[in-house]
């Protein structure tokens, strides 16, 4: 009901919101700054990584001797228990991908600023299982490159890479174990529409970079192909 009074009249969003105000994501107590998603002493805690204009870092470090990658960088370091790992639980198993599609936008924003970004020709957000995307409502990847999207006018392209087999959580599992978990999960069709393009590849996060590397050794079978990865957050091994 609120949703619909909200959209005949926009007056009571404002009414709304100073009653209830949207809150940070990061300490889930003060009130957003207006168009992102945290608060204003938030941003000077929050744990970025800076990677997004550093060609070689330790995210693309995650993949070297392993799969071809032109760049990658995660929006932030997470931790064991800590902030932005609450944040990752919420957006996937509380049913709000708004969080992502938030994040995503915010991340845009400071991706804007570097010209071999905003150079992509396709976002394409690693997929997930038409079982798993049917029983979760979203893939939380897409929804990610959704706010990158709007904000630096990249497309998004979801008919290429596909996932194959519905694989089982990885939450617990190691770096061996999640390759196994992943290996031939994924597969390419329309694979023209990619030939010779500048892709970024995103997730939610990277940790052991099982299933980037399982998504980009399909991609990297495109002729002229350049990826780069883009995720939320990045662990450790």
């Amino acid at each position: 009901m609120i949703r619909i009074v909200l959209k005949i009249n926009p007056y009571f969003s404002s009414v709304i919101n100073l009653i209830y105000p949207e809150l940070c994501e990061y300490c889930q107590s003060e009130s957003k700054v207006q168009g992102g998603p945290f608060c204003l002493p938030c941003l000077c805690k929050l744990p970025f990584t800076a990677y997004e204009n550093l060609k070689q870092n330790d995210f693309t470090r995650h993949f070297e001797g392993r799969v071809q990658i032109d760049t990658g960088a995660a929006l932030f370091h997470l931790s064991q228990g800590g902030q932005i790992e609450k944040i990752l639980h919420r957006l996937k198993y509380e049913e709000k991908p708004q969080i992502a599609y938030n994040l995503g936008r915010f991340y845009g924003q400071i991706l804007e600023r570097y010209p071999n970004w905003k150079s992509a020709d396709f976002l394409i957000p690693v997929p997930l299982h038409p079982k798993k995307q049917r029983k979760r409502g979203y893939n939380q990847s897409e929804s990610f490159a959704k706010g990158i999207s709007a904000e630096i006018g990249i497309p998004i392209c979801t008919n290429v890479l596909v996932r194959k087999v519905n694989t089982s959580t990885q939450t617990k599992m190691n770096r061996v174990q999640r390759l196994f978990n992943t290996e031939n999960s994924f597969g390419l069709i329309n694979e023209s529409n990619l030939l010779n393009k500048k892709i970024i590849l995103l997730d939610d996060v990277l940790t052991t970079g099982a299933t980037l590397e399982a998504c980009a050794v399909q991609l990297s079978k495109i002729s002229g192909i350049q990826i780069s990865m883009l995720t939320i957050a990045m662990g450790g091994n």
